[in-house]
């Protein structure tokens, strides 16, 4: 808790995917968006490639990055995972939206 608190290591790249998913969920879509775009940073920085890519797939859904969307979900498919938007989803939980 103390580690999140300060925001060093991965545990800031961890908090900010969760701010991300709870400001989506209430609602909050710029800030929610803010969020992703420091989730995609951090995640980047910490060498979390698979969240990384599920922050970019959440910023084109719902922050309106198509760029980050598209280079999300070719990570994941160059990756050979099956379902890039179920990860997504679970990885980034409010931050994605159920495909239709």
């Amino acid at each position: 808790a103390a580690e999140l608190r300060r925001g060093g290591g991965w545990a800031s790249a961890m908090a900010a995917l969760l701010y991300a998913g709870i400001e989506h969920a209430e609602g909050r879509a710029d800030e929610g968006a803010a969020w992703l775009r420091r989730a995609i940073e951090e995640t980047g920085a910490h060498g979390l490639s698979l969240f990384k890519a599920a922050a970019q797939m959440a910023a084109g859904e719902t922050g309106g990055d198509a760029a980050a969307g598209a280079a999300g979900e070719t990570w994941m498919r160059d990756n050979d995972v099956r379902a890039p938007r179920a990860l997504a989803r679970m990885l980034v939980p409010g931050g994605t939206r159920a495909a239709a």
